[in-house]
């Protein structure tokens, strides 16, 4: 969200529309925010923050293949239709539904690079690098599974 108040106070004249689970939204929607930054939800479709240390492999599964269908269905209704799409790294799927409405997409990577070098030498970061890879390798082939229809369609 720092991102987002740092981008719009540097350039008002841009509407930027921040999106996270309805659980997420309590935790930070009592935050002052910009008029120009509007925070909207998807259903939460992924453990609770309470209990996802729990099971964290079945969380980076969940986020991986749970979220995109909800996300596209937002997508299809905000008005206007954005311009771009900023998704943190483990949201790849972003990309796909970016490509599917014509909406340049990417990724960023929002942990320092000390945390990364952790992931990276870890069987959680072989996780996420098999599920993006296969993900993109979908992507390239214009196989991408169908979301849901939309209202543009």
């Amino acid at each position: 969200m720092n991102l987002y108040k740092l981008l719009t106070s540097q350039k008002p004249d841009i509407l930027i529309t921040f999106v996270s689970t309805e659980e997420w939204l309590g935790f930070i929607g009592s935050e002052a925010t910009p008029d120009n930054i509007r925070l909207t939800t998807i259903p939460n479709v992924v453990l609770s923050e309470l209990v996802r240390a729990a099971d964290m492999d079945g969380f980076i599964d969940i986020i991986m293949t749970k979220m995109e269908a909800p996300f596209k269905w937002l997508m299809d209704w905000l008005e206007p239709l954005p311009y771009l799409i900023v998704a943190n790294t483990f949201l790849s799927w972003a990309i796909h539904v970016g490509n599917q409405m014509s909406i340049s997409a990417t990724l960023f990577w929002p942990i320092p690079a000390s945390l990364f070098y952790i992931f990276q030498n870890s069987d959680l970061f072989h996780l996420f690098k098999q599920k993006t890879t296969t993900s993109i390798e979908r992507e390239r082939e214009g196989g991408g599974e169908e979301v849901q229809k939309s209202k543009r369609d």
